[in-house]
């Protein structure tokens, strides 16, 4: 299969930019090649009650953290010319154009994909289409909902599940099976929530692939 990215962002306030943590799943060949979570000082830097409740962080979390355009200058390069998926990606990848906005940064025009959109064409059937409801229908247990690198793991599990499941190699052929036409992002609303369990990762990290890693999240690699 081909090499692409499932991302997730957590906010801090209502803003798309105040993106204030970062995780990345980067995969090829059905292996976590990369991943990447790191904790981001939001623009602007206020944390609203809502939104702390959601994914459990503050301004204590993140102000010593790198600003957007400091984390992302270490991130950019990793994800040159990979499609990227996220579920319910208009907010992603809203959030991704609004960081870029602020800080003036040129927008590389990432192709983002969406498994929301897809698993509402393969599986009907469902209760509903959140993150937490397809990703237990595709035999991924997220136990911590929120945490934007166990949320990225989520997406790269399903997008993997349902790239099998329609004998495709490729994110753009898997739109194509289920007769979806690829289209860039909408203003993005922030609806996309849930709860979150601090324990997985609190501080910034990137993980670097080894055998280690892989054999880590093998739910991503074997259990599909």
């Amino acid at each position: 299969m081909e090499r692409f990215a499932a991302i997730d962002f957590e906010t801090a306030n209502g803003k798309r930019s105040s993106i204030c943590s970062i995780g990345i799943a980067i995969l090829e060949d059905d292996w976590v090649v990369d991943s990447i979570y790191t904790l981001v000082r939001p623009t602007p830097n206020f944390y609203t009650r809502w939104t702390t409740a959601i994914h459990g962080l503050t301004a204590e979390d993140t102000n010593d953290a790198l600003c957007f355009e400091e984390a992302w200058e270490s991130i950019a390069p990793k994800l040159k010319d990979l499609p990227l998926v996220a579920h319910n990606s208009p907010f992603d990848e809203g959030c991704l154009k609004a960081a870029h906005e602020v800080y003036d940064l040129a927008y590389p025009k990432y192709s983002f994909y969406c498994t929301c959109r897809l698993s509402r064409k393969m599986y009907p059937f469902l209760v509903n289409h959140q993150l937490q409801t397809v990703a237990a229908h595709c035999g991924y247990d997220l136990t911590r909902h929120h945490n934007a690198m166990a949320d990225a793991y989520a997406c790269a599990h399903i997008a993997l599940t349902m790239m099998r499941e329609k004998e495709v190699d490729t994110l753009e052929a898997l739109m194509a099976s289920c007769k979806l036409v690829f289209s860039s992002c909408f203003p993005a609303t922030l609806g996309n929530y849930g709860v979150f369990f601090p324990a997985i990762l609190s501080t910034t990290t990137a993980i670097a692939p080894s055998p280690v890693t892989l054999q880590a999240v093998p739910k991503l690699s074997m259990a599909i």
